[in-house]
């Protein structure tokens, strides 16, 4: 491949990455598991192509290369971390520069299964600027119960950010009071 191919192709699988890292910290959250790993995809596949396309794998020097192999691994590691650190970095700062209280309320269950594995959600809606938002939290203890009021934060910029404070069970009088 000549220099300029490969400068090219480069450029593009670094526009890619790039691409996956707003995906992770910006996105991700919106979508479903399915959806959410895309970006992930979109890190993952460029960083291994490049590698091939950078590192020569074959022939005399392979140990060499093998050990830049491992440490490019090393560093998409890494930068999984960054990644994922600055991901919730930035709910965080949502959640404190623009958070503003809501009040949701339990409507449902839903559940969803892999190989292994079940799992239950509670879904809860609320409206913030007369807008209604249906989301879903992990249930699989059985905590919340249908009818079920929770207080909360969520951003306002964007209020699919959200945090939960308190759960008051419908029947009980008990306040649950969440920490984070």
């Amino acid at each position: 491949m000549s220099n300029a191919k490969k400068l090219l192709s480069t450029f593009l699988l670094i526009l890619f990455l790039i691409a996956g890292c707003y995906g992770v910290i910006f996105e991700s959250y919106k979508y479903g598991y399915l959806y959410g790993i895309v970006p992930y995809v979109l890190i993952f596949l460029p960083f291994v192509v490049l590698c091939g396309l950078w590192l020569d794998l074959s022939g005399k020097t392979r140990w060499i290369e093998w050990r830049k192999a491992l440490i490019m691994l090393m560093a998409l590691c890494g930068i999984y971390w960054a990644l994922t650190t600055v991901k919730y970095q930035y709910y965080n700062n949502q959640l404190k520069d623009h958070g503003v209280p809501v009040n949701a309320l339990i409507v449902g269950f839903a559940k969803s299964s892999t190989r292994n594995t079940t799992f239950h959600y509670a879904v809860f809606t609320y409206t913030y600027n007369k807008r209604d938002y249906l989301q879903k939290i992990r249930n699989n203890d059985d905590f919340f119960r249908i009818g079920d009021s929770i207080n909360m934060i969520c951003s306002s910029d964007d209020p699919e950010i959200f945090r939960i404070l308190t759960v008051k069970h419908r029947y009980q009088k008990i306040l649950y009071r969440f920490r984070y």
